[in-house]
């Protein structure tokens, strides 16, 4: 009944204007192949179906798994392990049941190769990027049989594409395939299909490219807009409508960038420009390789293990790790954790890193609603310094993620200067609502008041860079090589500029270096920089309190749900598009000078650090400051120095014994 109300005129009369009504007859009456119906096939032929085009020869051996859902048009829950080539046949008569199909279900090979071109007008290639002999062999044949030949390819969120027309360079012309090893053949297409490599420059995640595993990320962006430039070459070579920019021109458009680019290659690969860049990629993409990528393996880990992937981005003082984890069954997890009281003074009494502890155990909670589990756990005191978290997991009665969940990985420092604008009331308040019953925010957004407490910021940095005390751990914190490091802190993410971050690097070789550098200005300059630049522009600075100090008890515990609101406000202001900088720094030198605690053997440092804490004392109401900073939105875009975080094997623990898997 549907089928018979189907009308090819009604269908597709909206392309009128753009087409005339014979070119939409003449689109109707032409054949194209298309090989590979996955990340860019699939769309390619739906694209050419609305289009109004009825012939086609479409060839794939795949079936739709779970990791093409980011991409591939006909990947779904309902498609899962279904061959592509039924699904997309399938879909395609659902727009239009007149189209007729010549299906290769076993892919191409060279043995059918002459089958899948016979009688075709145009050839889209759609093959995985990887397939590089056999789709040179199909673009050989195109070639011979004058058959005008499509490779458009996602990369990032734009597109790259080159056309082969008959009589002119051929694809084994342009890409050299012929002289290179079968190893490099990927490189020598890449290079090939995107001369300038622009779209690295937002690449975040390298270890993500690996061309010896055959392994790249890719996004619908690409792919759809692969699709577009595709049907808009395909109207202009089957309706001979011109000009066609041929290889050896390349076309490049990519919308994140801003970009739009017909370049030409004369020589193709062959140019000594491109020979040059063979060896620079190669060397590239082989640091990509080494590079681990941070993320979620579904064939590797357990549940309980992808849990813990995602709570060892848990925030930590000069992100140290202190944490171990010994996974005891599929419901049950033991976090160990160093207390560094006694080796490191930021570590005050412990608490900086119990308050980190309840941030990694709000992690592990989130993580553990992405897989259907709510956790409980038991607090344990042990001796030598270290603790317990006994964790047990139990399903939940009803799917109920949290949403918060899906900013662990994008939670970060951001110690830039901020946009001035002030948070909105929304804002703050479910910022407040996230810190829960417990505790309270305190907002200073009035310039006099960020004033004051950058000046406090400051004062402590001042104290820091001289107490000889801190500077083992400065030297061991700071790294001076890479934009991102699993321990420490990369220097670069620290917002000095590179003329600060050359001397910090030679001062930090010794206490000797770092007293010559204070001693002819390096205090003021790195306050200035650091603290009162940041700390003026921003939308507010921030304090978490307790909401009834009178019901208090503050022990030990009472920390891990300091550091759960914590991660809880951040997550949140992640969500809502803000960034955080922390600042424990005063509160550290306020806790010694409260308690009388003779934290440096340097008398005038303690001198300092007691007037620093009156300052500080006049913003808290009374209270106990459990965290201070600054938050805003972003002046610029996110940065891609970061700390990232040691691989979840190094942090697992043998049951039999505490070392590291």
């Amino acid at each position: 009944m549907i089928q018979n109300e189907f009308d090819y005129q009604k269908a597709f009369c909206r392309n009128i204007g753009w087409l005339t009504l014979s070119e939409q007859e003449y689109l109707r009456s032409k054949t194209v192949a298309i090989a590979g119906m996955g990340g860019v096939g699939g769309v390619h032929l739906l694209t050419l179906v609305r289009l109004g085009i009825e012939k086609f020869h479409i060839a794939d051996m795949d079936v739709f798994e779970i990791q093409n859902f980011n991409r591939q048009a006909g990947a779904n829950l309902t498609s899962l392990h279904q061959p592509k080539v039924d699904v997309l046949e399938k879909m395609a008569k659902e727009i239009n049941p007149n189209i007729t199909f010549t299906v290769f279900p076993n892919g191409i090979n060279k043995e059918n190769i002459s089958e899948f071109l016979a009688g075709v007008d145009l050839y889209i290639d759609g093959l995985d990027f990887f397939v590089l002999d056999i789709r040179s062999e199909v673009f050989k044949r195109a070639y011979d049989l004058h058959i005008p030949a499509i490779t458009a390819g996602p990369l990032g969120m734009g597109t790259a594409y080159l056309i082969f027309m008959p009589g002119q360079m051929t694809f084994a012309q342009y890409f050299c395939f012929k002289q290179s090893e079968p190893d490099d053949l990927a490189i020598r297409f890449l290079i090939g299909l995107n001369p300038t490599f622009s779209n690295r420059r937002y690449l975040v995640e390298p270890g993500m490219v690996n061309l010896q595993l055959k392994k790249g990320p890719s996004t619908i962006v690409g792919c759809q807009l692969s699709a577009g430039v595709m049907g808009a070459e395909t109207v202009k070579i089957l309706l001979n409508r011109g000009p066609i920019f041929a290889a050896p021109y390349y076309h490049l458009f990519d919308p994140y960038l801003y970009k739009h680019k017909i370049g030409w290659l004369p020589w193709g690969n062959r140019n000594p420009l491109q020979l040059l860049k063979y060896y620079l990629v190669k060397r590239k993409l082989k640091a990509y390789t080494q590079t681990k990528a941070h993320y979620l393996n579904p064939e590797k880990y357990t549940d309980i293990e992808k849990i813990l992937d995602l709570a060892r981005w848990a925030p930590s003082g000069d992100n140290s790790q202190p944490w171990r984890f010994k996974i005891v069954d599929d419901h049950h997890v033991i976090v160990n954790v160093t207390n560094e009281a006694n080796t490191n003074r930021y570590d005050y009494a412990g608490i900086p890193t119990h308050i980190s502890s309840g941030c990694l155990l709000e992690t592990i909670r989130l993580a553990a609603t992405l897989f259907n589990l709510k956790l409980s756990y038991q607090y344990l005191q042990i001796t030598n310094g270290e603790y317990h978290i006994d964790i047990r997991f139990t399903p939940l009665t009803k799917q109920n993620t949290d949403p918060l969940a899906y900013c662990i990985m994008e939670r970060s420092v951001d110690r830039r200067r901020y946009e001035l604008a002030q948070l909105t009331a929304q804002a703050k308040a479910e910022l407040a609502a996230a810190v829960g019953d417990e505790f309270t925010l305190l907002w200073f957004e009035r310039f006099r008041d960020r004033l004051a407490l950058s000046k406090i910021t400051m004062l402590a940095t001042k104290i820091r860079m001289i107490m000889p005390e801190l500077y083992p751990i400065h030297k061991q914190a700071f790294t001076f090589t890479g934009d991102c490091t699993e321990e420490g802190i990369p220097i670069k993410a620290t917002g000095m500029n590179r003329i600060s971050s050359y001397f910090m690097k030679w001062a930090l070789t010794s206490q000797l270096r770092i007293n010559m550098m204070n001693h002819i200005g390096a205090i003021p300059s790195t306050q200035l920089e650091l603290d009162f630049l940041p700390g003026i522009f921003c939308g507010a600075h921030f304090m978490l309190i307790e909401k009834n100090k009178s019901l208090v008890s503050k022990d030990k515990e009472y920390y891990l749900r300091v550091g759960v609101a914590l991660q809880r406000f951040w997550l949140t202001a992640t969500k809502l598009g803000l960034v955080v900088q922390p600042n424990l720094a005063p509160i550290m030198l306020t806790y010694y000078s409260d308690n009388n605690i003779p934290f440096t053997e340097n008398t005038k440092l303690l001198a300092t650090a007691q007037q620093l804490a009156v300052k500080l004392h006049k913003f808290d109401q009374g209270n106990t400051i459990l965290l201070l900073g600054r938050i805003g939105y972003p002046k610029r875009p996110k940065q891609k120095v970061r700390s990232t975080r040691k691989s979840l094997s190094s942090l697992l623990q043998r049951e039999d014994n505490n070392e590291a898997i």
